[in-house]
């Protein structure tokens, strides 16, 4: 993950000191990230993947894909619908923008086929 974050840091020009701006912590703490000394929490790595325009998963590494989507079978559509409609989603009282949505969908998505389908299997 190092590696990808130092790559995307320099395609988009920016400096250590401006990424560790971006996300809120000390400029060592993402030069640790870079070396692969310690690794950020999904906050940061949403932050980030929100920051450069890419998923998640493609900086975990988990795709070389930077806009890959999951699809899901129409009965785990219908599970992540059923388990939204049961819950109440708020962030600051904030509506989501359309991207926003999207990767939020995105990470449900994943956390669905990571979490429950492996309960369930």
């Amino acid at each position: 993950m190092g590696e990808r974050l130092k790559e995307l840091r320099e395609q988009h020009q920016l400096t250590p000191q401006e990424v560790s701006k971006i996300i809120g912590i000390p400029k060592l703490t993402y030069v640790s990230y870079e070396k692969g000394e310690l690794k950020p929490d999904l906050e940061k790595i949403i932050i980030l993947s929100q920051h450069y325009d890419v998923t998640v998963d493609y900086i975990l590494n988990r795709t070389d894909d930077p806009t890959f989507q999951i699809s899901l079978s129409k009965e785990e559509e219908k599970e992540i619908s059923r388990l939204l409609e049961k819950s109440t989603i708020t962030f600051s009282k904030m509506s989501l923008e359309k991207t926003e949505e999207t990767r939020f969908l995105d990470f449900l998505k994943v956390f669905y086929r990571n979490n429950i389908l492996e309960r369930k299997g």
